[in-house]
């Protein structure tokens, strides 16, 4: 997709802390696991609800 224009990613998460903690700890491994991955060149940013995530 990066290939194709697309520079932003926006996932949008419940609200339950452990979870967004989760997803945090989650990315910062794969992160380090696969540091050629394309999604790093992706602005990958997280919101509450579909109307905070289309605002960013």
């Amino acid at each position: 997709m990066a290939d194709l224009g697309l520079k932003q990613h926006v996932k949008i998460l419940p609200e339950d802390p452990l979870f967004k903690n989760s997803v945090t700890i989650g990315g910062e491994k794969i992160a380090k696991a696969t540091p050629e991955a394309v999604y790093h060149k992706l602005s990958i940013e997280y919101a509450n609800d579909i109307d905070e995530a289309m605002q960013m």
